[in-house]
């Protein structure tokens, strides 16, 4: 029995991990070919359709912003703060959250809006640079933590969705590393990098359909 559940167990594992393959292979075709395209050109993040344009992270954004370093409890008192520990997977875990009692100024500053985007900026390991979810709009006042970077993107240029797969694709992962600087065992990003880097940019109709589907994948 023993070993029949092995097996199982197993395949299982294979299965999963052939389908992670396929997934991440899917979004590097879309994020990079894009839908139905014949033309294509050489930018600074590699071949993308002739009519896409690339365009620095900076210039897409209304806003980027480190979070609180007021230390955040368990006891449910203040307003939610998320954390490295809820940024799992491309998604914001809600277990485990912690709370925080914020000054107003940084509530008003720090409180997350639909379609904002939430990135790793500091860890001991490389891996977890640049990780970053996609908030979506939750009851109540809602900020973040020192060690993560918030950026809210021009809903008119750029779609939260489609930033925020591109942010988790292969060739965002390489920028990530690229601008990472290392510090007391620590590897950081900070804002300006983050801001430097290329990203592709097709037209609102395509990132839909685009983000759309890697959504389906998911």
């Amino acid at each position: 029995v023993l070993s029949t559940v092995d097996e199982s167990i197993k395949k299982t594992s294979e299965v999963i991990a052939k389908t992670e393959r396929l997934k991440k292979g899917l979004m590097q075709e879309l994020l990079t070919k894009g839908i139905r395209h014949k033309e294509f050109r050489e930018t600074e993040i590699g071949r993308v359709p002739k009519e896409w344009t690339t365009t620095k992270l900076g210039e897409l954004l209304t806003d980027v912003r480190y979070g609180t370093n007021v230390r955040a409890e368990v006891d449910r008192k203040g307003v939610p703060i998320l954390g490295i520990p809820n940024m799992l997977g491309g998604e914001i875990e809600e277990s485990n959250l912690r709370y925080a009692t914020l000054p107003e100024s940084e509530v008003k500053e720090l409180a997350l809006k639909d379609g904002d985007i939430l990135l790793v900026r500091t860890n001991a390991n490389p891996d977890y640079i640049g990780r970053c979810a996609l908030f979506s709009q939750q009851q109540g006042t809602w900020a973040f933590a020192s060690y993560l970077i918030r950026i809210r993107p021009r809903a008119n240029v750029i779609l939260s969705s489609f930033l925020a797969k591109y942010l988790q694709s292969e060739v965002a992962r390489k920028l990530f590393l690229s601008i990472a600087r290392t510090s007391a065992g620590n590897y950081n990003i900070n804002t300006k990098g983050i801001q430097s880097i290329m990203v592709p940019v097709p037209s609102i109709a395509e990132q839909e359909k685009v983000a759309g589907i890697l959504v389906e994948v998911d």
